[in-house]
């Protein structure tokens, strides 16, 4: 009897000790397992951005283009370009390359209307003046014309206007249209009429367009004696005429050039690569 009784006692021993051991085994395979699961659960940041490089605001766009005018280059009493045709929503930015300009909108009468005015659209019928580097920007959003001067040469014609149209929606081809285009093998949109020449005969020269201000420019080339151009062209097609701008050219080599448009940092810039000159046969 005391035998049976030993016996028993290490029976109850030995299921006790595998019992507890099979429950912290358990236990640890479950804190393995329970792991990776409070990895998973942690997310990742989507951030949206437009396609003027600005953050977008529950995936809405920022806004409309950025037209540039200069205001008094190189020392004129002028904002260049002078007319500035856009659509509602866009800004312009003008930036001061002189001394004591302002932007005040109102007719050639130069009597502001309030309506918008440098430096921060209050007491517009003062003349405020602002500096070389100085920037101010407007956005527009109603259509129309909106006329500008500066307050302190409007007298001498130092005057601009911004003409503002309604966004154009994508068109959309119908039936009869491509009907017409069929039979006719010219679509009805296409009228063609010739323009201004150029202020002198070129060639060599390449073509851009630049949809910041709406005009197209020629840029390098060589004129009839084989000597290099040394200024881009101009093309407003709001005035139908061409302008040789003051820019020079930091070389010769601008026969051949290939050219085009590029954004940097929000703004837009013709860039112009390669290039040769005709005397000394060379290349850049």
């Amino acid at each position: 009897m005391k035998r049976f009784s030993t016996v028993l006692r290490l029976t109850l021993w030995l299921v006790a000790t595998f019992a507890i051991v099979f429950l912290a085994q358990a236990q640890r395979s479950t804190k393995r397992f329970a792991a990776p699961h409070q990895t998973m659960s942690s997310g990742h940041v989507i951030q949206i951005f437009d396609q003027n490089g600005q953050p977008a605001v529950s995936g809405v766009p920022s806004g409309g283009q950025i037209f540039d005018v200069a205001v008094g280059p190189n020392g004129t009493f002028t904002f260049d370009p002078s007319t500035v045709n856009i659509s509602v929503g866009d800004t312009v930015r003008w930036t001061w390359d002189s001394n004591n300009h302002s932007v005040t909108s109102g007719p050639t009468s130069c009597t502001p209307d309030g309506q918008f005015c440098s430096p921060n659209n209050t007491n517009c019928s003062t003349c405020t003046l602002s500096n070389q580097g100085f920037v101010y920007e407007f956005t527009f959003t109603q259509v129309g014309n909106f006329p500008y001067f500066c307050c302190a040469h409007c007298a001498i014609g130092m005057t601009g206007v911004v003409n503002v149209s309604a966004a154009s929606p994508t068109p959309t081809p119908t039936a009869t249209a491509t009907a017409t285009a069929t039979s006719t093998g010219t679509p009805s949109s296409c009228n063609w009429a010739n323009g201004p020449d150029l202020p002198m005969t070129d060639t060599r020269s390449v073509g851009v367009f630049f949809p910041a201000n709406g005009k197209f420019y020629v840029m390098g080339g060589r004129d009839l004696n084989n000597v290099e151009l040394t200024n881009p062209f101009e093309y407003d097609p709001g005035s139908n005429s061409w302008t040789t701008k003051s820019a020079a050219y930091p070389d010769a080599f601008t026969n051949n050039m290939a050219c085009g448009v590029l954004n940097d940092s929000g703004t837009d810039y013709i860039y112009c690569a390669g290039g040769s000159n005709f005397a000394t046969q060379t290349t850049s």
